[in-house]
């Protein structure tokens, strides 16, 4: 009789908050708000009384009231949202009154509450999850391209993270709505440019892995519509990019690459950009992915075809061969069949915009590479002079091609190639890039002089012209204190190349003699074993141990071989 008499107190106590919520009196009213969205936490029962006692209209009335307290409507919004994660029939129900229509405007509203905002798309993501009849309420919403960019705005970097999460989850939910809306909901989302905002996901996430990517890949197949197709390839290569894992798995999804190939062939435009954009993306790693896409009939043909074009095709165009230029068997094959170093070139000669020499300069230097044979070619046609100019363009990313590019053509590089490379840059340039801004390009130019300084025969020529201008260069890098010790490395293995094939200038300048004794004893292992290298070089000659000894380097090397701190190896 007790147990009965509490369970009626309980009831009779509910109902008199719910009741409160018609109460004029703000106050009130906000407490019986905190009674409930406490007592119905976890019971469906209790969700289910509020429901069939006719009470949503009024939680209706008071969220959207703007002139009740903010904490008052917050309240009910989160009743709303706790009511949602009921049954499916509760959603069923609050979706009758109008909720989705409600919540949905209250979170576009450019003047609602950020945390309202939360709220409302908290309920609208937890609505989402359930079958297809109930998501297609919210879904037709979204058929308005201005309503889902409103929407995927609220997934900016200026929002909360929470926000931000809901917004993706709203997004990823289209690509399990049913055969009928599918196309629709993606080709949305496509337009609405919302795959950007996937990168808060992982890689991995199942709702990439088994949604996204295979939705947009299925809308790659002829029988979508044109438009269509070409939305979703440009959606995928953004989304594949830059993990070789999902350029793997689009590869093999409903025959992507072969779909791809059957959109290169359409007249429009937009739709050759958007597939040469997408093989740029599935070839960029992957070297069996590259020959499966070469090995289309006629492929390589219509990628020629598209740098005639102009504008961004062109750029697309250029941008795929860039990946496929990665590979040494096409390097050596197709690449050198087709001859494809010459439209590069005309290319260049042309002086293109900044972003489309930026691909053609990347493309070269993979032509540049020791293996490849359009390298002479390339030189043949007067490339130093053009890599040269290209490491004076104000674009930081030209001036590091360029530096790259000639990094490349100098390895393992005859002598009259290497001399042509730096007198054609000549050292004013050489000081002018290991000062850059950008510590990319003082690699490069590094990795540059390197490669110049690299056998005994060619260190002496250059050095016999060039002596002091290398050496100021190199002692520039090792004293700035801004360098990393992976810069100064670079820098240590010129000293190291310079030691083996001209030590008498070496020997003779005691500030590097000094820095190489400093790096000893410093706590970096990159740097005491760049020391250790170009010491080695300068011991093969036992009449330079006494100067070696007067300048204290005997004495570290000693001590570094009595210490137990180091773990680097080196011959006595």
């Amino acid at each position: 009789m007790a147990m009965e008499v509490s369970c009626l107190t309980e009831v009779e106590s509910f109902r008199s908050y719910l009741d409160n919520l018609f109460s004029e009196n703000d106050i009130e009213c906000y407490e019986a708000t905190n009674k409930i969205k406490n007592l119905i936490i976890g019971s469906n029962k209790q969700k289910r009384f509020i429901i069939e006692q006719g009470f949503v209209p009024r939680l209706i009335a008071l969220v959207q009231n703007e002139s009740k307290p903010l904490n008052l409507r917050l309240n009910v919004a989160i009743i709303i949202g706790s009511l949602s994660k009921g049954t499916e029939s509760n959603v069923q129900d609050l979706d009758k009154f109008g909720t989705s229509t409600l919540l949905l405007n209250l979170a576009l509203c450019p003047n609602t509450n950020p945390k309202m905002i939360e709220i409302c798309l908290s309920v609208i993501k937890t609505s989402m999850q359930y079958p297809s009849k109930i998501r297609n309420s919210f879904f037709q919403h979204f058929e308005d391209i201005n309503t889902l960019s409103r929407l995927i705005k609220l997934a900016s970097p200026d929002t909360s993270i929470n926000c931000q999460q809901f917004v993706v989850s709203i997004l990823l939910s289209f690509c399990g709505l049913s055969q009928g809306n599918v196309l629709s909901a993606s080709m949305n989302l496509c337009q609405a440019g919302g795959i950007p905002f996937l990168a808060p996901l992982k890689s991995n996430d199942s709702q990439i892995v088994y949604k996204t990517l295979p939705c947009l890949a299925r809308l790659c197949a002829p029988e979508f519509d044109e438009s269509i197709r070409a939305e979703a390839a440009e959606s995928l290569a953004y989304l594949a990019e830059i993990d070789s894992e999902l350029q793997k798995l689009a590869a093999i999804s409903n025959h992507l690459i072969s779909n791809l190939t059957n959109l290169l062939h359409c007249s429009n435009q937009s739709s050759k950009e958007a597939a040469l954009k997408c093989f740029a993306s599935l070839a960029a790693n992957d070297e069996t992915i590259r020959k499966r896409i070469i090995d289309m009939r006629g492929l390589i043909d219509i990628v020629l075809d598209a740098l005639k074009e102009v504008g961004s095709v062109r750029v697309a165009g250029v941008r795929c061969l860039h990946s496929l230029s990665r590979s040494v068997q096409l390097l050596r094959t197709t690449f050198q069949d087709h001859k494809i170093w010459k439209p590069l070139m005309n290319l260049i000669h042309d002086k293109p915009s900044p972003e489309l020499m930026t691909v053609v300069s990347s493309t070269i230097c993979n032509l540049l590479l020791e293996f490849s044979p359009a390298k002479e070619s390339l030189l043949d046609s007067g490339a130093i002079s053009i890599l040269c100019e290209l490491t004076k363009s104000p674009n930081a990313a030209l001036r590091l091609n360029g530096a790259w590019a000639l990094m490349n053509m100098a390895f393992q590089a005859e002598q009259h190639v290497k001399t042509e490379i730096i007198n054609a840059l000549g050292t004013d340039r050489i000081f002018q890039l290991l000062s850059d801004s950008d510590t990319r390009v003082i690699m490069k130019t590094l990795g540059l002089l390197r490669n110049l300084l690299s056998s005994t025969v060619h260190i002496e020529s250059i050095m016999a012209s060039h002596a002091s201008e290398i050496l100021n260069a190199v002692m520039m890098v090792l004293d700035s204190p801004q360098h990393s010790s992976e810069i100064k490395e670079q820098a240590l293995c010129i000293v190291g190349n310079l030691a083996a094939g001209a030590h008498e200038l070496i020997m003779a300048d005691e500030k590097i003699l000094l820095k190489l004794k400093d790096y000893l004893i410093v706590d970096d292992h990159k740097l005491q074993t760049g020391a250790l290298f170009a010491i080695k070089n300068l011991m093969h000659k036992s009449s330079q141990h006494d100067k070696l000894k007067e300048v204290g380097i005997i004495m570290k090397l000693n001590e570094l071989l009595e210490s137990n701190s180091t773990d680097i190896q080196f011959d006595e």
